[in-house]
């Protein structure tokens, strides 16, 4: 083979390999959040402004691209709400990607991580100006939610089952604080000797994990915060903003600099004051089982406060088909089954309302 012919080949097998390899398009992953109606990750880039969608097997795409989602990243009903930094907050279809909010908040400088609370209020910090601003995507308006109190405030987490939010700070010997939702009071709930805190969660036994630069690892709290942060997972160099995925009890780390998501498989034991299990922490809708189906299927859902409860199975067209649950229950773990028998094989959504939370699953009826 000549020379030229040798060029060619080695040149068509480096396009080759780049058409097979699996894109890797994380730069410099901020904040992530699990997508249970898609069944995927979505991860803000503090680089690229892009948000990038993982699904099952890894595999990234492009979501929402050149659209300034760079920092915090939740999700309320079907949309995808992710801070701008500089800009403002923007929020995104989960299913067609096309915004439909967008709203700057003048006063800031560098809007960090966002959460959201049971009335559908977001909530986002910013480190630089000291404070939190609160926003009501229903009626495009915003206010300074914390203005004192707290000094470099960057991870947020609604606790819903105390109605507050949560705070960390990008300081030194930074301090866990809780914000009345309520009347905006600040209080602090521990004082610690960690660095550098970036991202704040919860698993659903109660324990609170915050993410460290400055030691690159990850720390557990008891649901009382009751004792010293206990070390629990160790990176390479900057772990951001962490979130929790009860489907799969794992904890998703951003590695900023490393350009890349590891996943910690979270343990319920080692925890030495006792959690009440009856009550779950996280409201959660889960995977119908079997699935797929033949005839019938049982769905379990896990509810955080006593309130109205309405779960509906709509088709692919958004038709509603069946109501198995429209009245008011206590908090608990709830189960109940969808007899299919008269329906055609195919997908179907079930959709869970608790109050002001929503959540929405895929199942497969194959007869």
């Amino acid at each position: 083979m000549n020379k030229a012919l040798t060029l060619i080949a080695v040149i068509l097998s480096i396009m080759l390999a780049g058409l097979t390899a699996e894109a890797q398009l994380l730069n410099q992953p901020e904040s992530i959040v699990y997508d249970s109606l898609y069944d995927r990750y979505l991860v803000s880039n503090w680089a690229s402004g892009d948000l990038v969608a993982i699904d099952a097997n890894g595999a990234q795409s492009l979501f929402v691209t050149h659209s300034t989602c760079f920092a915090g990243i939740c999700i309320v009903g079907n949309n995808v709400y992710v801070a701008g930094r500089y800009v403002g907050v923007r929020g995104f279809d989960l299913e067609t990607g096309d915004m439909v909010f967008d709203m700057a908040i003048p006063g800031s400088s560098l809007l960090n991580d966002i959460t959201a609370d049971n009335e559908g209020y977001l909530y986002v910090s910013d480190p630089q100006v000291h404070k939190i601003f609160r926003i009501n995507p229903e009626w495009q308006s915003y206010s300074t939610f914390v203005d004192g109190g707290i000094s470099n405030p960057n991870g947020l987490f609604y606790d819903e089952q105390n109605n507050r939010l949560l705070l960390c700070c990008s300081r030194n010997n930074s301090p866990i604080q809780a914000v009345n939702i309520e009347d905006s009071t600040v209080s602090t709930l521990i004082n610690t000797p960690l660095n550098g805190l970036d991202g704040l969660t919860m698993d659903s036994y109660g324990n609170y994990y915050v993410s460290s630069w400055g030691s690159n690892a990850i720390y557990r709290f008891d649901h009382n915060f009751s004792g010293p942060p206990q070390f629990y997972s160790s990176h390479c160099a900057s772990p951001a903003d962490i979130s929790y995925n009860n489907f799969t009890d794992e904890l998703a780390v951003p590695i900023f600099f490393g350009n890349r998501v590891e996943f910690v498989q979270v343990e319920p034991t080692g925890i030495d004051d006792p959690f009440n299990p009856e009550v779950p922490v996280v409201f959660a809708l889960y995977q119908n089982y079997p699935n797929p189906f033949n005839s019938g299927t049982n769905i379990e859902y896990d509810l955080t406060r006593d309130c109205h409860v309405k779960l509906a199975v709509y088709n692919i067209l958004g038709e509603q088909l069946a109501v198995l649950i429209d009245e008011y229950q206590t908090a608990g773990r709830w189960t109940t089954t969808w007899s299919a028998e008269d329906v055609s094989s195919g997908m179907y959504f079930y959709k869970l309302r608790a109050g002001h939370d929503q959540v929405t699953r895929k199942m497969n009826l194959i007869k």
